[in-house]
């Protein structure tokens, strides 16, 4: 079990989610910790200034792997299958189970984080974003069409102009 405060991800003893030791059982990460979502292979942790991947399965063995060098727009994480995202992920068998994905809003653009740390940018070169406090993101599917939609709360300018 996993226990997010402020900038630390503390965890329990395996099968053992009533214990935590508080002296070496906790990771810290650059910033507030605003989003922490799993893939089959790994966790995505974004903060306030970066995104990381700590692969695999075991949390006294992570090594986080930096992703990103900008950080995530408070509540705009959603998770989703990573065929929405994938057009080689979208012939995939009828009884196989979908891979999971995770979208989330930057200060750089809308992104998309898949299993082994494949992560990336999908907006970065198309759009401007502005920078913002805090917002809220979905995944809505409707007619065969998939959208990701974020509302921002609190933006200024343009963080990421392009030409």
């Amino acid at each position: 079990m996993y226990v997010v405060t402020g900038d630390t991800v503390y965890h329990s003893d395996p099968y053992n989610f009533d214990t935590f030791r508080f002296d070496n059982q906790w990771l810290r990460f650059p910033g507030q910790v605003v989003m922490f979502e799993a893939v089959n292979d790994g966790i995505y942790v974004g903060t306030s200034q970066a995104v990381s991947f700590l692969p695999g399965d075991r949390p006294d063995k992570f090594v986080p792997v930096d992703i990103f060098d900008y950080g995530v727009i408070d509540g705009t994480a959603v998770r989703t299958e990573a065929a929405f995202f994938d057009t080689q992920a979208q012939g995939e068998d009828a009884g196989e189970q979908p891979r999971p994905a995770v979208a989330w809003t930057s200060k750089q653009g809308v992104c998309v984080g898949r299993d082994g740390g494949a992560a990336v940018n999908l907006t970065e070169t198309k759009y401007s974003f502005p920078a913002a406090e805090r917002g809220a993101g979905l995944i809505r599917q409707d007619r065969g069409y998939i959208t990701y939609i974020s509302a921002l709360q609190g933006t200024s300018t343009a963080n990421n102009s392009y030409t």
